[in-house]
């Protein structure tokens, strides 16, 4: 007789790994009949998991109150710069965040209003009304059908070019230049788990497990790596973003991470199939210590089922449609990672 020392496989969590990816649509779709929830989720280009707040100035005018709603719609994240908040709720409603200052006065647009701030939409512009006047709210200005002869209120040159100035100045000196922000996880929506999902070795008889949760101003993957029934890598991965990514322009990405001495890879996938071809990157942390890790597109390996491609095309950020950490005792083409050890795991992702 033989000893059978294989240990025994979760083809439950098999199964839920591939209905969470949508690799088995039938599933997915009893999956969100019987837990009552019928809307077919899919990750935007946009959005809180993806990108920081977005300042607009001149929220409550007649074109930002229109970008403001735009982007509500779209899941991302408003600042909306007024300058009476009382009157900004009445206008904006609830659910979007007001800083109250004026871009005509620079000693209001202070360092708490670009705190996690991705961009700047600038909607401002002189106030034109009706020459005997409006309404609090500017009935006559918004109602559209009588014609009321016209006048400039404020200074188009203190409005358009100081205030405007005023901004951009405030906007340099926090944004960095040529850097969008994908992921921050210091300011999360609450749909991470809509968009991370693990992909472990169960997907080929393994019994690795891991899961990615939010805690203090990170996102923690971690889990159990092991070696059993021939395993040995965990992994979470994005849904796929639709649209796709676009990073056509820029040199690469950076990641800022704390890990626990091990090897990981950086993976991105240009493919909206679930085994397609990726596009790898390794890099080595530095146990309990934040680092930054920046990976070049043009040092991007392209990988299918860890053996390298000689003929690949060459990584096209024009379509990135997930994203993806892992951890493996594999580098690529057989080869062992060099800092891999099996049990306990973390990387923390700022």
């Amino acid at each position: 007789m033989t000893q059978n020392n294989r240990s025994q496989w979760d083809a439950g969590r098999f199964v839920k790994t591939l209905a969470y990816f949508e690799v088995i649509p039938f599933i997915s779709c009893l999956k969100r009949l019987f837990s009552g929830n019928t809307q077919h989720h899919k990750p935007s280009q946009s959005g809180g998991k993806r990108l920081g707040k977005i300042v607009v100035a001149g929220a409550t005018g007649g074109v930002g109150k229109r970008v403001v709603r735009r982007l509500m719609e779209r899941d991302y994240p408003v600042r909306a710069l007024v300058r009476d908040s009382q009157r900004g709720r009445e206008m904006l409603g609830d659910e979007v965040e007001l800083f109250e200052a004026d871009i005509t006065i620079p000693e209001t647009l202070t360092p708490a209003m670009m705190d996690g701030i991705s961009a700047v939409i600038c909607c401002t512009g002189v106030r034109v009304q009706p020459v005997e006047g409006d309404t609090p709210n500017r009935e006559k200005y918004y109602q559209g059908i009588k014609f009321y002869m016209p006048e400039v209120v404020d200074s188009p040159e203190i409005v358009d070019y100081q205030g405007i100035k005023n901004l951009v100045q405030v906007a340099a000196n926090h944004l960095e230049p040529g850097k969008q922000l994908i992921f921050d996880f210091k300011h999360p929506s609450d749909d991470v788990k809509e968009t991370w999902g693990a992909v472990d070795d169960v997907v080929m008889g393994g019994v690795s497990e891991s899961s990615i949760r939010l805690i203090d101003n990170a996102a923690l993957f971690s889990g159990t790596v092991s070696t059993k029934n021939s395993g040995g890598f965990v992994s979470v991965r994005t849904r796929n973003f639709e649209p796709p990514l676009n990073l056509v322009g820029y040199e690469g990405m950076e990641l800022r991470v704390k890990g626990d001495g091990q090897r990981y890879k950086f993976i991105l996938r240009t493919e909206s199939r679930w085994d397609g071809i990726s596009y790898c990157y390794s890099f080595d942390t530095e146990k309990d210590t934040w680092i930054d890790v920046r990976v070049p597109f043009e040092a991007l390996i392209p990988v299918f089922r860890a053996k390298t491609l000689q003929d690949a095309e060459p990584f096209d950020p024009s379509h990135i449609y997930a994203v993806q950490l892992m951890l493996s005792k594999f580098e690529y083409d057989g080869a062992l990672n060099p800092h891999f050890e099996p049990g306990m795991f973390s990387l923390q992702v700022e």
